[in-house]
Parts: structure tokens; sequence; C-alpha cells
């Protein structure tokens, strides 16, 4: 038996600064911004890779991460933030002589916006490896950005051992290493906009996917229009979990997808994963940050309930 249900690998910028348009911005123009009760300095704890593994310990999934961070990722209180939640970090790598990165995102009431992003210590992690070994203790592994050689290496050694390989985010980004990841990808969780890039990167279209690539399932998340899950022969659709107040939607994507592997993981069909996703998802864009509302099982189940009308 392996240590881990899952391994959440991938590094970005690990702290994010929120701000909230008054509305999308047109070229030239300028607007005012909001931010939470806490003030224009309040920083979140966020990246994709730490979202999803934090999201899925949540939902009571043994979860360790492998991501890269500078030297003032423990003074900022990250580390014991994830230790609380019952996060492994056997697989963090601490760069003593760089800050971690932030990222400053910008959205409107729709979700609509726009991202800057400072990588600090994630910026050169063509020179890391996760530490030996760590991937081949997971049943399952999902890479998220940066898709490098570092989150590559992951897969590869993840497939080598047998587990389930999972991509979240913008993999088109990837360059010349598109193809290589894809070929190592089992399931793979993208938005509507990144996926379209893909496609056009590809030069093919859904099945190229299913048949050159050999994906088994993709969850391709529309916003408010829900999430598609694709198969090879069958296209559902799932719909959001409406919430009349929605605060920030930053980190909807990766509470999503982390929502969705712990119901995959649990044994639940791809289309129930789905909502078990957008269950999530619900709570998090409910207050500002990607982990200040994070569900257990049981809230989560509450509100599936609710909302679709069966039990879990």
């Amino acid at each position: 038996m392996k240590k881990f249900q899952l391994l959440s690998v991938g590094s970005w910028a690990p702290f994010d600064h929120l701000f909230k348009m008054s509305h999308y911005p047109q070229e030239g123009e300028t607007i005012t911004i909001e931010t939470s009760g806490s003030g224009i300095s309040q920083v979140y704890f966020g990246d994709c890779s730490i979202n999803l593994a934090y999201v899925a310990a949540a939902l009571g999934t043994a979860t360790s991460l492998a991501t890269i961070v500078g030297h003032d990722f423990d003074t900022f209180g990250y580390r014991a933030h994830l230790e609380q939640g019952g996060v492994d970090l056997s697989g963090l790598t601490v760069k003593p002589d760089l800050p971690s990165g932030h990222n400053y995102l910008y959205f409107d009431d729709q979700g609509k916006g726009f991202c800057f992003s400072y990588l600090g210590a994630a910026e050169h992690q063509e020179e890391e490896r996760i530490p030996d070994g760590l991937a081949a203790k997971a049943e399952h592994v999902v890479v998220s950005e940066k898709f490098s050689s570092y989150t590559l290496d992951a897969l590869r050694e993840a497939r080598a051992a047998g587990a389930r390989t999972y991509v979240n985010g913008m993999v088109e980004t990837a360059g010349n290493l598109l193809d290589d990841f894809l070929s190592l990808t089992d399931v793979m969780f993208i938005n509507e906009s990144e996926y379209g890039r893909l496609i056009a990167k590809i030069g093919g279209n859904e099945l190229t996917l299913f048949e050159k690539y050999g994906l088994e399932l993709i969850f391709m998340t529309m916003g408010m229009r829900g999430c598609k899950v694709i198969r090879a022969d069958k296209t559902e659709i799932v719909p959001v979990v409406w919430r009349e107040h929605v605060v920030d939607t930053t980190g909807a994507g990766d509470s999503f997808a982390g929502g969705a592997i712990a119901a995959l993981i649990k044994g639940c069909k791809p289309r129930i994963a789905a909502q078990v996703g957008a269950t999530v998802s619900s709570f998090i864009i409910e207050a500002w940050g990607c982990q200040s509302n994070v569900p257990d099982w049981g809230r989560m189940r509450v509100r599936y309930r609710e909302y679709f009308g069966d039990e879990l």
C-alpha cells in the first residue's frame, strides 16, 4: 500500500494579492478597485498546486505536496497553515537565497480579470527535482503550473510507478514539452480558454487528445456555465452550484480540481466527481482568498445534497 493517496506537484507563486475591479477596463482607462476588509496590504495563501493539495487534504485525502518556495515561506506562516491542514510537506524545496513569488490578481464581478506574477524562487525550477521516490509513494499524482522539467519528471516517475496521473491548468504553456506532458496524462483539468489554446497548439480537435495522446477524461470548466465532463465517446455538462453572494472567484478552478480528484479517489464516477468539485468551489468563492473557506467532506456533503438532491 502506498503512503499517499495524492501527490500535488507544481511551483508558481504562493502568495496572492487580490483586487476586485469596479468593472473590466478598456485600454488606457483608469478604474477603482476594492479589497477585503483587511486592506490593500493583505496577503493570501495561493498557488495552484498548493490550493489543490489543501482542498484535497481538507476533504480527507492523504495528500503530499512538492513545490519550490523562498526563505519567507515560513515567516508568512504558510508552512504552519499547511501542516495544520494535514498536508505532508516532505516534498517542499526551500531556496534560502530567494523570496517566494507573489501574484497580483485583478477581477470583476463576473470573474473576468488578469494576473501579474513574480515567480521568485520558482523562476528557475528547471534546476530542481522533487525528492527521489516521492512520486512512487502516491496512488495519484497531479501536476499544475509551471509546466517545466520539474513537473514533467514527477509525471514520468508517477507513470513508471503505476500512479494515475492528472494535469491541472494551462498545460498549453509547456512549449516543446507539451507532447510529453499530454502523453503522460490520464485526466486533465482545464478551463475553456486554456482548452481552446491547447487544441490550437496540437493542431487537431478534441478527439486528438484521446486518440493520439491516450487521455481517459477531461474536465473543462466554463465559469458560470458549469463544467463539461468529456470522454472520447460521451460529453456531459455539470452546472455550477449557484451562490448569491460571490466575493472572490480566485482559486475556484483549483478547488474544483481538488474536490473532483478527492471524489474520484473515493470511487465516485466522473459526473459525480464534477458535482463534488462544483460544490467545493461554491464555498471558495464566498470568501476572499483561495483557502479561506475550504469545506471538509461533511460540510460539502450537506450542500451537495441540498443542491443535487442525492447522497454521496
